[in-house]
């Protein structure tokens, strides 16, 4: 699996963002994020702000690990 961090374009990332986004609206302390496919800075916090809810490693970097969660989380 690719690892997405700051200044990643892709088609992956705005999946990323629409998963943040939906899991956004039942966790108030992650904030919501634009979906543009563009890794930024505030995707990063958001990425981030998952990472610390969930005790997953606070990177901002979305390695195998931190997806895993955040897919399972979007589905549920």
């Amino acid at each position: 699996m690719k690892v997405y961090r700051i200044d990643r374009t892709e088609e992956a990332v705005a999946e990323i963002q629409r998963y943040l986004r939906a899991v956004s609206y039942r966790y108030k302390d992650i904030p919501h994020v634009g979906i543009d496919g563009i890794y930024g800075e505030e995707t990063k916090d958001a990425v981030r702000a998952f990472q610390l809810l969930f005790s997953l490693a606070e990177t901002g970097v979305v390695d195998s690990l931190t997806f895993e969660h955040l897919y399972r989380e979007f589905l549920d």
